[in-house]
């Protein structure tokens, strides 16, 4: 979730417009996925999961291109737990990225930095594949919940940047004044629109805790931020990638639901009944 370069072009700022065409694109990519299963699903998450253990490889060591074997490791590790949930389910697919990611330590070199980093990230993403394969093979309810993963994750994002983008440069408020309050809460309520949007699709719902939980999968979308600027910031130190052309790497636009689909399959195994969709 972080700022891309501005595309305005004779006085109009088509950054926002950007945005929301790229996100939508991708949702209904995504949607469509989902809409044919859990293997499909499977096999769309793994090819994210893999891009983002690459990325996060490279941003973790600070960019710098060594052994390309242990690359080939961290894809593995963040590709296989998605296939293994779909093949034997939640716990295989959390065993396997356990696994993966002590294997890729073990190749790993001993004395390189961004090491422990890379193993916690790869760590990371492979549980957050598994969670998300998991939710689409929920009985009844899995493509309701995938796709309030992804819907709540996309409003708050797009939140997000409205915020930065467009209120702050036209100076609607004061240029110097804190305006990361108001980017918060305004993403918080994008989420949890978005989320009571979906839920209203289904009538056995709940829309008072559907709204709540929005808002606590919101909150980890705002949290990936955090965690993956650190990382930039104080370890890589530059961009992770660029997959997307014009919108940087998978996990710059992506971070958010990494920690979206941990907390969303806590959610439900720990309170199933939140939902009743």
């Amino acid at each position: 979730m972080n700022s891309q370069p501005p595309t305005a072009r004779s006085g109009y700022n088509l950054e926002i417009g950007d945005r929301v065409l790229f996100f939508i694109i991708v949702a209904i990519i995504a949607l469509v996925f989902l809409g044919f299963g859990v293997g499909a699903t499977a096999i769309l998450t793994s090819a994210a999961c893999s891009a983002m253990g690459y990325e996060w490889f490279r941003m973790a060591t600070g960019q710098r291109d060594f052994d390309e074997p242990i690359a080939g490791v961290a894809l593995a590790a963040a590709a296989l737990p998605a296939f293994t949930t779909f093949a034997v389910g939640l716990a295989g697919g959390l065993s396997v990225a356990a696994l993966a990611v002590a294997f890729f330590l073990m190749l790993s070199p001993k004395k390189t930095d961004g090491i422990s980093s890379t193993a916690a990230g790869l760590l990371l993403v492979g549980v957050a594949g598994a969670c998300f394969v998991s939710l689409r093979d929920t009985p009844e309810h899995g493509l309701a919940l995938s796709a309030w993963v992804i819907f709540v994750v996309v409003a708050t994002e797009l939140g997000s940047g409205f915020i930065r983008d467009y209120v702050a440069r036209a100076d609607a408020y004061d240029a110097d004044a804190d305006n990361s309050v108001i980017e918060v809460c305004f993403s918080l309520v994008c989420g949890a629109v978005a989320g009571v949007v979906v839920g209203a699709f289904y009538r056995d719902g709940n829309i008072f805790w559907i709204a709540l939980a929005s808002i606590a999968l919101a909150t980890a979308v705002l949290f990936a931020a955090v965690v993956t600027n650190y990382v930039r910031e104080r370890i890589g130190g530059g961009p992770s990638g660029s997959l997307f052309l014009g919108r940087g790497a998978v996990i710059d636009n992506f971070d958010g639901l990494i920690f979206a689909s941990i907390a969303a399959a806590f959610m439900t195994a720990v309170g199933g009944a939140l939902f009743n969709w």
